[in-house]
């Protein structure tokens, strides 16, 4: 499977390359051992990303444009589709859990995002982490520009 790539990085020098070879890069790269992943979820997020799937992210924004919510207290999720090829926006989800208890809302907003692999937003309790984190969702907890952290996801890859 060779996919079209403007540059990738070996020995931390980024070149230029026709074309990446998904293939040969699952094949020769051990990303689980390396340092910049931080988890399991880390390291299949980079698989994926090498395979040319997509990751959906799931940002907990007041308006869209910044992380500015915390998980619970979030009114709207704003849902994006990342790949090596760009960023997508797919759909604002209205928060209907956001006044329910804490295991139900846990439960209502797990099953809302249930297709996102990625959660952002600016807190999470302990508890969030670990439920979303037993589903295999990636919890990350930042503020400031949504674009900025998509892209952080992108660059990271390479």
């Amino acid at each position: 499977m060779r996919k079209p790539s403007a540059r990738t990085e070996m020995s931390g020098l980024a070149h230029d390359v026709g074309f990446f070879d998904a293939n040969f890069a699952l094949a020769s790269l051990r990303p689980c051992e390396s340092a910049c992943y931080s988890s399991a979820t880390d390291c299949a997020l980079f698989l994926d990303l090498l395979r040319g799937a997509f990751m959906r992210i799931a940002v907990a924004s007041m308006e869209g444009a910044y992380i500015n919510h915390g998980l619970p207290a979030a009114e709207q999720f704003f849902v994006f589709d990342v790949s090596l090829s760009g960023i997508t926006f797919v759909e604002k989800r209205e928060n209907r859990y956001r006044t329910a208890s804490a295991a139900k809302g846990l439960g209502g907003i797990g099953e809302l995002l249930r297709d996102c692999k990625v959660i952002c937003c600016t807190q999470a309790g302990a508890d969030a982490v670990e439920f979303f984190g037993r589903r295999g969702v990636e919890m990350e907890m930042s503020e400031g520009p949504i674009d900025e952290k998509l892209r952080g996801f992108i660059e990271s890859v390479f």
